[in-house]
């Protein structure tokens, strides 16, 4: 079977999976009573579920196992292989920080710390910036820079994506498109481990833009704005950044340009 046809059943399972479970989740979530309700500065009316994340999460997870099942990693060489792993146990990580803070309302430093830990722990997995490369000097090794660089970047990215989904559709559009846009980068750039992750989460959050789009029927959390964030970051490590190429170091930055310029001017604000 053709490499880029598990790109697509990746894809095609998440979407499906996402936007079958949606209103089970929806149903959980209002008799347990987690909701986001109106006030303040937020510019809903009615309650929200707010649980939208672990519909995101399942299918993408499901997704890859799937293909897994379906032997969609057996051509891949084992470092391929174990940072599929690496992103996924990372992206578990980030889900659970997120679905605790939805259901317990963790203090920022709290968060924090904890998303320093769970990407220090992606870092030893494999998902980490080992190098640069600069248009005029070329690859540049960054030896124990590496996990501070690697761990800014991810926690940054999980926060940026976090800042934006208040929005209805802001995030899981934003996340959606640059996954997609990912996928096909990293396939041109022989990336297939990068390219499947890509691919799932593109499906999950489109997928989810069924329910999210305004007026919102459901909220995906903070569980699924951490998860996406991190994944996307994650996928920019492993596809772009490792390849020795000036352009693919850019590309992730350019790709995720909407969160990372929304975050610093929140930041400089």
């Amino acid at each position: 079977m053709p490499a880029q046809i598990y790109h697509l059943i990746a894809f095609l399972i998440a979407t499906i999976v996402v936007i079958w479970t949606i209103p089970d989740v929806k149903k959980i979530g209002i008799k347990s009573g987690h909701l986001d309700k109106p006030g303040g500065r937020k510019v809903h009316q009615h309650p929200m579920v707010r649980l939208g994340g672990v519909s995101i999460f399942a299918s993408t997870f499901i997704s890859l196992l799937i293909v897994w099942w379906l032997g969609g990693f057996a051509n891949m060489p084992p470092d391929k292989e174990w940072q599929i792993w690496g992103v996924i146990l990372g992206g578990v990580g980030f889900f659970l920080i997120g679905v605790t803070d939805d259901l317990l309302n963790l203090s920022p430093l709290v968060r924090l710390l904890i998303q320093v830990i769970v990407a220090a722990g992606a870092w030893k997995a494999g998902v980490r910036i080992d190098f640069v490369t600069i248009a005029t000097i070329g690859i540049v090794n960054l030896h124990w820079l590496s996990l501070p660089i690697t761990v800014i970047w991810l926690v940054g990215m999980v926060n940026a994506i976090n800042w934006i989904y208040g929005l209805d559709g802001l995030a899981a559009g934003v996340t959606g498109i640059a996954s997609v846009v990912m996928l096909f980068v990293s396939l041109f750039m022989h990336q297939p481990a990068a390219a499947l992750i890509a691919a799932a989460l593109a499906g999950a959050a489109l997928g989810f833009l069924r329910y999210n789009f305004n007026p919102a029927q459901i909220f995906m959390g903070d569980g699924a704005s951490y998860f996406m964030g991190f994944t996307l970051a994650a996928v920019g490590v492993i596809g772009l950044v490792k390849v020795p190429a000036f352009t693919a170091v850019i590309l992730p930055y350019l790709i995720l340009a909407v969160p990372i310029v929304d975050m610093s001017a929140v930041i400089l604000t």
